[in-house]
């Protein structure tokens, strides 16, 4: 997928998929007030307004490496509560170590062609304590696993995704404790997992 032509297109093609899915996402998190938020891949800024049109709390900051998705993003967001969107990919993020409370990689895993280098940054710019929640496409659905393949041959931006074992296997060997793990059939194609990590 070009997000570069999609970009344009992109919150209308995927409304119904990214309504569902964030929905899905943003009921199981809390934050607090103060606490600082990282997004990763985040698109046009999807998970931002279901996270705070919820009463979401929290400073966010948003990253995603295609120019034209953050355009995009910044001019749904004029006017709204203040979100810093940045021009950054996930294999190399330009924060310091330990800024952030929470790290969100919420669609977005299964174009990360270094998945670990991914986790590592992720585990690097997190707090202490810090978690990282990961919504993705679940490897464990017969659909899902039949478009990964499909997607593997005829989208040269798309890597994998993966299954439950497999999300958990590469969180445990970047270092994270999994503390909760859920899959979930949004739709009769989409099949998803949720996983909450703590930095260990």
């Amino acid at each position: 997928m070009n997000f570069k032509i999609l970009a344009s297109s992109y919150d209308r093609r995927w409304k119904g998929y990214t309504d569902r899915s964030l929905g899905f996402l943003v009921e199981r998190l809390r934050f607090g007030a103060g606490e600082k938020i990282l997004d990763v891949g985040c698109g046009t800024g999807n998970f931002e307004s279901k996270w705070l049109s919820r009463g979401g709390t929290g400073s966010v900051t948003a990253v995603d490496p295609c120019v034209e998705m953050i355009e995009i993003a910044r001019r749904k967001w004029v006017g709204k509560d203040p979100v810093d969107w940045q021009v950054a990919g996930v294999q190399a993020l330009p924060f310091p170590d330990e800024m952030f409370d929470a790290v969100i990689s919420a669609n977005s895993f299964h174009y990360y062609k270094g998945p670990e280098q991914a986790l590592a940054e992720i585990r690097r710019v997190l707090k202490p304590k810090g978690v990282f929640w990961l919504l993705d496409w679940c490897r464990d659905f017969w659909t899902m696993k039949a478009l990964d393949l499909f997607l593997g041959v005829a989208a040269k931006d798309y890597h994998r995704c993966y299954s439950q074992s497999e999300i958990q296997n590469l969180l445990g060997e970047a270092s994270f404790a999994v503390e909760s793990v859920e899959t979930r059939k949004i739709s009769p194609l989409w099949g998803l997992v949720c996983v909450k990590g703590g930095k260990a």
